[in-house]
């Protein structure tokens, strides 16, 4: 049977549909709908209410709802929508298809993006510890806290919950994911009783995500952490190449201003800068190699490229005994582990870039290895020597020049 909406002027009641409606002109309700069926509708729609529908609804002209919308199958809209109130949408995508310049505009990343924002990263609560905490940190050099998000803008300070017994002190290190290296260092002093101890950053993070890695820290330093959820602690037992998680959460908080609004997933042509970085030289540096020992130069820590390296040898002994080594993130980089004399069987004395020779001089005893290579490394540099002399220490020297983010 069908009916006439006409005939029902000033409807005050719920209206219960059970089938299709077609309506041509405007509708105007005060009160609930609810539709099980298919709604096509030529004209206005105006509800003062909430509207539920089972089935599809196809609307040509202008939606205005002050209420609450629950739509179970497809809608499709040619027109201008209208929503006061909230939109839920649960396990459905949402597809926005814009033609001839329209634009897309989201609120959030818009409304206030200019002023300055200031926030503390936590995962705590905010709440106090207790006063004397149940589980400290007993690991150091591969631990840490993990923010996946939101993390861009400048870092002003770095809270720590910890104490001393002593004059130790802690490091923490700053890198945008775990097994990335280091941008920068901040030592914490703590006091003698458990409290929150300030350290000052005050450096720009450009990075989306962060993870501060507990460095070091002397043995009289307690860092407190608890059981909480969600666990925020990661772990790694193999000097950064793989990271696994742990049921805690670090006493670790970071005072962030100019925090970032959001940031969207993009795709297709995208307008990139370079990263900044630094470029560093390690002057040359003496190494008094141990027989049948490998000894490296001081690990440079955090991500770059090296430049050159160059190494050097001043008598015949360490020419037949000592062989260059350079790793990078703990892989040995070099084609052939061999000591100076093979080397020069295979390489000679050059200008080119690459592995050469810059000084083959058996007469006064003196020989050079110079290495032009654009190796990069995320985690660490280290250059050195190994001895393969049976009984001897020898001696050689190293220096390097190397790019490293900033």
């Amino acid at each position: 049977m069908s009916h006439n909406l006409t005939d029902y002027p000033d409807y005050t009641l719920p209206i219960v549909v059970i089938g299709t409606v077609t309506v041509t002109g405007s509708v105007t309700v005060s009160g609930a709908v609810t539709v099980t069926g298919t709604v096509a509708v030529s004209g206005t729609v105006t509800v003062s209410g909430i509207v539920s529908i089972s089935g599809s609804v196809t609307v040509t002209g202008t939606v205005a709802i002050s209420g609450s919308v629950t739509i179970t199958g497809t809608v499709a809209i040619s027109g201008t929508v209208t929503i006061t109130g909230a939109v839920t949408i649960t396990s459905g995508a949402v597809t926005i298809t814009t033609v001839g310049g329209t634009n897309i505009v989201i609120d959030k990343l818009v409304q206030g993006a200019h002023l300055e924002r200031r926030s503390i990263l936590a995962n705590d609560e905010n709440k106090t510890p207790p006063a004397d905490p149940s589980n400290t940190v007993t690991e150091t050099g591969y631990i840490g806290k993990f923010f996946p998000r939101g993390c861009r803008g400048n870092l002003d300070n770095i809270h720590v919950y910890c104490k001393r017994t002593d004059t130790g002190t802690a490091v923490f290190s700053f890198h945008p994911y775990p097994g990335a290296g280091e941008i920068f260092t901040v030592t914490i002093t703590p006091g003698a009783s458990y409290d929150w101890v300030y350290g000052y950053v005050r450096k720009f993070w450009n990075y989306d995500s962060m993870f501060i890695n507990l460095k070091s820290r002397d043995a009289d330093v307690s860092i407190g952490v608890d059981s909480g959820s969600p666990p925020d602690i990661l772990l790694s037992a193999d000097s950064g190449a793989t990271w696994y998680g742990v049921n805690f959460r670090l006493h670790v908080r970071l005072g962030l201003h100019g925090e970032t609004v959001g940031d969207l997933p993009i795709s297709g042509t995208v307008n990139t800068i370079q990263i900044p970085n630094a470029t560093t030289a390690r002057q040359y540096q003496v190494l008094n190699v141990p027989h049948t020992s490998e000894l490296l130069d001081t690990i440079q820590y955090g991500s770059g490229e090296l430049i050159i390296a160059i190494f050097v040898v001043e008598n015949d002994n360490s020419r037949s005994c000592l062989r260059p080594r350079i790793y990078c993130d703990g892989n040995s980089i070099l084609p052939f582990d061999l000591p100076f004399v093979e080397w020069h069987h295979i390489v000679g004395v050059t200008t080119a870039e690459g592995i050469n020779f810059g000084l083959y001089d058996e007469t006064n005893h003196e020989y050079s290895i110079i290495v032009v290579l654009p190796l990069d490394f995320k985690r660490s540099i280290q250059i050195g020597f190994y001895n393969e002399h049976a009984t001897d220490t020898l001696q050689g020297f190293v220096g390097y020049t190397y790019k490293k983010i900033a």
